[in-house]
């Protein structure tokens, strides 16, 4: 009976996403095993050295693997969208605007610990950034 072949069609640092993703690649009926796991479990620092958690497949399932993973990354958004309204132009397209770290501390430690709950959203569609 001839080895299986498999192949690893991607790397990652962090068990918990290759995990699900191994889950996304079973319910599409695809076989998909998690290589390197215990290390990264056990001293997550090495995670880097030994090139991280691996997600591999059987060779003959890889390019629809690949395809289904792709696709998943194409719905993925490079912003952190937020529920709520532009007040200028009512468009839902808004973001929140992190604080720099140094004005985080020094609200802090001047004005106290509540006002870094306050945040700035700025609409993508007009620019307009307010206080919420």
């Amino acid at each position: 009976m001839p080895k299986p072949v498999f192949t690893t069609i991607f790397r990652g640092t962090v068990i918990w996403e290759v995990r699900l993703l191994q889950q996304k690649l079973k319910s599409e009926g695809i076989e998909a095993f998690v290589d390197g796991e215990n290390i990264t479990a056990i001293r997550p620092h090495l995670s880097q050295v030994d090139g991280g958690v691996g997600l591999r497949v059987y060779t003959g399932d890889a390019e629809r693997a690949v395809d289904i993973l792709q696709s998943l990354q194409h719905k993925q958004t490079k912003d952190p969208i937020c529920i709520g309204k532009c007040p200028e132009c009512g468009s839902t397209k808004i973001m929140r605007i992190p604080w720099p770290q140094g004005i985080a501390i020094l609200a802090a430690l001047f004005i106290g610990i509540p006002y870094l709950f306050c945040s700035r959203r700025k609409c993508n569609d007009c620019g307009q950034i307010w206080w919420e």
